[in-house]
């Protein structure tokens, strides 16, 4: 199917070209696992771009692509590469409408969280490699962020030593965590309504960040 591709991209057929994206992408599917992962990434790349060159409207595949690429990318530890394929994701509008939810959401829900799905991990996985790649940045700004990145570099390091020390740094900063309650700010001269509107930001935030 991928030397098929590029018989396709000559003809400029835009029905068969996604056509045959869909069909990489279904043959793929017991691939993506990590010991079989790189057998899909040379297809997946010429899927994406076959179908980025036609704009074709089948948002939800190509941030299918883009997300298992970023996948491989981070695997290999190219993790700029990894970031433009997620950035790629978040550019591209797959979102749906409220109403073909199909789930019940409630007031500690954010809506955006269940019309583009896949953003809650491709959003982490961004996290998580801008904080291994933050060489000079500092420290991370929350106890979170401080705690993903223990636990990746517990991930990647060799030393058992270190593993079993960040793993057991991660873990007591989570036994020990308190979440944040809401001051309001004098400075900013709110109304009630701003006031509660504001409440209800911070307590959806909190709610990501635990997640």
């Amino acid at each position: 199917m991928d030397r098929a591709m590029i018989a396709n991209k000559r003809l400029a057929d835009s029905d068969l070209i996604i056509e045959g994206c869909y069909l990489i992408w279904n043959m793929s599917l017991p691939l993506l696992k990590n010991s079989t992962r790189s057998h899909t990434y040379k297809p997946f790349q010429s899927a994406s771009q076959a179908l980025e060159s036609i704009q074709a409207n089948d948002n939800q595949l190509r941030v299918n692509f883009h997300l298992e690429l970023a996948k491989y990318e981070i695997k290999q530890d190219f993790l700029s590469k990894a970031v433009q394929q997620l950035k790629k994701c978040l550019d591209i509008d797959y979102s749906i409408t409220l109403k073909a939810v199909q789930v019940e959401i409630t007031e500690d829900d954010d809506p955006a969280n269940f019309q583009r799905p896949q953003d809650k991990i491709i959003k982490f996985l961004m996290k998580k490699l801008e904080l291994k790649t933050n060489l000079y940045g500092g420290d991370p700004e929350t106890i979170q962020d401080q705690i993903i990145l223990d636990v990746e570099n517990a991930k990647t390091t060799r030393n058992q030593k270190m593993r079993e020390t960040l793993l057991d740094k991660a873990l007591k900063a989570l036994q020990e965590f308190e979440e944040p309650v809401y001051k309001l700010d004098p400075a900013k001269d709110l109304v009630e309504e701003e006031i509660v509107e504001e409440k209800k930001k911070f307590h959806l935030n909190n709610i990501k960040e635990r997640k």
